[in-house]
Order: C-alpha cells, then sequence, then structure tokens
C-alpha cells in the first residue's frame, strides 16, 4: 500500500475514533449523577480504553497506558516520543537522540533506515519528509516535555499524540535498515 494512504487511512481512523469518544462523553450522564462527590472528576476510562484498543506497538503501550489512565499526559507523550527515539537507534544502530539522530538515520545520502526504495521523486520526497516529521517529532514535542517538568497537555492532544507516535514506530519497524 502507499505510505501516503496509509497516513490518510490512519487520520481518517482516529478522526473517527475521537468523534465516537466525544459522542459517548457528552451523551453521559454528568459526572455528578455518577461519582461520588469527593471525586473531583470522573475516571479518564473511554479515552483510555481506546487508547488501549488502538496502540498497536507493545512497548509504548508498556511505557503509555498507565501513565494515561493516571492522567499523566504530558509524561505518557514524552515516554512515548522517547520510545521512538529509542527505537530508531536501536534498529538503525546510530548512537545519539533527538532530532540530530533522525536527521541521520533518515537522511537521503545515506540513511540507515529506508522508508521507501528512494528510486522516485516521491520516494525521496517521502524518505525526506519523514526525516523531517521524526525529527521535528523530537524537537517539538520529546524536547519541551523532557526539559520542563511542569508542562501540561490536554487529554485529547495526549491521546493523537501517542496514537501518532504509535503509528511512527510501525513505520521505524517496516523500514529497511541500511
Amino acid at each position: 500500500m502507499d505510505s501516503q494512504a496509509d497516513v490518510l487511512a490512519f487520520a481518517r481512523t482516529l478522526q473517527k475514533v475521537v468523534e465516537q469518544a466525544r459522542t459517548a462523553l457528552e451523551a453521559a450522564a454528568p459526572a455528578t449523577a455518577l461519582f461520588p462527590a469527593e471525586l473531583a472528576s470522573p475516571p479518564e476510562l473511554p479515552y483510555a480504553e481506546m487508547l488501549s484498543l488502538l496502540v498497536q506497538d507493545t512497548e509504548l503501550a508498556d511505557v503509555t497506558l498507565e501513565l494515561f489512565r493516571q492522567g499523566h499526559y504530558a509524561l505518557a507523550v514524552e515516554q512515548a516520543y522517547k520510545c521512538i527515539d529509542c527505537r530508531v537507534r536501536d534498529r538503525s544502530g546510530v548512537s545519539g537522540t533527538g532530532q540530530g539522530l533522525m536527521f541521520d538515520v533518515f537522511s537521503l545520502d545515506k540513511p540507515r533506515l529506508r522508508l521507501s526504495k528512494l528510486k522516485t521523486t516521491s520516494d525521496k520526497d517521502e524518505q525526506e519528509g519523514f526525516r523531517f516529521i521524526f525529527g521535528g517529532c523530537m524537537q517539538a514535542i520529546r524536547n519541551p516535555r523532557a526539559h520542563n517538568h511542569l508542562f501540561v497537555d490536554e487529554r485529547e492532544d495526549a491521546f493523537a499524540m501517542v496514537l501518532w507516535a504509535d503509528y511512527l514506530l510501525r513505520r521505524v519497524e517496516a523500514a529497511t535498515v541500511v
């Protein structure tokens, strides 16, 4: 299957799941009717349960799901992207971390992980695009959470970022080691 089609299909599936979750949450009775007054908020079961059903990578599930269930959203996201960092390093055999590692491993000149055959312009564009996606995720998603212990993520944002990490891990696993 074409990787762009995979991304679009994943995005449509994710959008449907989020819409279904919102509908289910809106249809639920008020929290005060369902939960004792001493609880500040209801358990985060709908999102956590959806995440446990959707995340395919077992290592990612191991490092994120319990944190997410407990409401530690930013930490769950941080761990998800550290998982990507470690997986890329392990699969490629390249030392380093973060954006520099991603730029090195997914480079066009000497890729260590090749996402396609790199024969056509489209293949090369895909490799370069994912180089920037992986590097950007390290810089824009992992780093702010890793360097600021007070970083806060909303539940819906964390949900989407953990699922995106799962997709990226599938791409890493499907890549050819060069």
